[in-house]
């Protein structure tokens, strides 16, 4: 069908998952591009979490909280229910991208192991700054001064 809505991707989307232990599950992106021709279509997006992220257990942290965007520009929490709530999306309106929140962490993130956090920049699951971030616990049994000794 031409005058169908196109999706751009749908992929995990890194760096949303709650640090822990046990990190939190990634939420992903999803892109939708409006049809090429007009078809009188509706675009009703709910976008929960944005204000009140999942939060971590046992000292796990928060995921990063839902976003929305519209030809790139966020679209800040107010307004998101009058801008996205029944958005008409034939050609010409603009591209949609919603992240969705990840999940909160559980267990406090000095406490996960360096080749996790190596694993996750791997997989492209985590930024090299993030990983930074997870790795300075420095004097911690497992942590970076272990794994410069090493």
């Amino acid at each position: 069908m031409a005058s169908a809505v196109r999706r751009g991707r749908a992929e995990l989307a890194p760096g949303t998952a709650g640090a822990s232990r046990f990190r939190g599950g990634h939420g992903q992106v999803v892109t939708l591009r409006p049809p090429r021709t007009g078809n009188g279509l509706t675009l009703a997006a709910g976008c929960h979490q944005q204000s009140h992220p999942p939060f971590g257990l046992a000292g796990g942290l928060a995921a990063r909280p839902t976003e929305a965007r519209m030809d790139g520009a966020a679209v800040p929490v107010a307004e998101t229910s009058a801008r996205l709530g029944a958005l008409p999306f034939d050609a010409g309106a603009p591209t949609v991208a919603l992240r969705t929140a990840g999940g909160g962490g559980h267990g406090s993130p000095v406490d996960r192991p360096v080749e996790a956090v190596l694993r996750d920049v791997r997989d492209e699951l985590l930024s090299v700054r993030e990983a930074l971030d997870v790795l300075r616990r420095d004097g911690r049994p497992g942590g970076l001064a272990a794994t410069r000794e090493a």
